[in-house]
């Protein structure tokens, strides 16, 4: 007998044990600021989206530092991933790229013109796109591509000309899930 109530006393104790660690490890996401949090590493965030691949490009320009200088995402009120990228040498955020799942509105990037000055399509992998040139909010220069790809919006935002912009955008992976 004494036996079974110790048996059963350890069971209670190890759910509620599991119990908090779930609370717990909920808790960063119930107390974020918003629908979008950060991430440490991007495959983080795929885990948090439930996303076996986002649509990353293939390409990037050799001034990019790689791993991404900030990953954000959140599945409210649809699933979104938002990647930021350092230039290798100045440190300052010269990419931004943004994946909404969903025909939906494009995600405001970090950098994107606020000023175009030129607007233009192209079609990237097949699917059509906006370009735009201009200034960024801080009146540096700058360029963004938006487009459709299957149930993704691709946004991306680029601090040089428009054809690395559109170069990483056709080098962007066809098969995200």
């Amino acid at each position: 007998m004494r036996r079974a109530q110790s048996l059963m006393l350890l069971t209670v104790a190890l759910g509620v044990l599991i119990g908090a660690l779930a609370l717990l490890n909920a808790l960063p996401t119930m107390v974020s600021d918003g629908p979008v949090r950060p991430y440490a590493t991007l495959d983080e965030a795929r885990r948090a989206l439930g996303w076996q691949r986002p649509l990353l490009p293939a390409y990037f320009p050799s001034y990019i530092a790689w791993p991404p200088a900030e990953v954000l995402a959140g599945t409210e009120p649809v699933p979104t991933l938002v990647v930021q990228f350092r230039h290798r040498e100045q440190g300052t955020i010269v990419l931004s790229l943004a994946q909404v799942r969903a025909s939906h509105e494009a995600v405001p990037l970090a950098i994107e013109p606020v000023e175009a000055v030129e607007t233009s399509r192209r079609s990237i992998n097949g699917h059509d796109a906006v370009v735009a040139r201009g200034r960024c909010a801080d009146g540096g220069l700058c360029t963004s591509i938006d487009w459709q790809q299957g149930d993704f919006h691709m946004s991306m935002g680029l601090r040089d000309g428009i054809d690395e912009l559109v170069r990483m955008a056709h080098s962007v992976d066809q098969q995200a899930s």
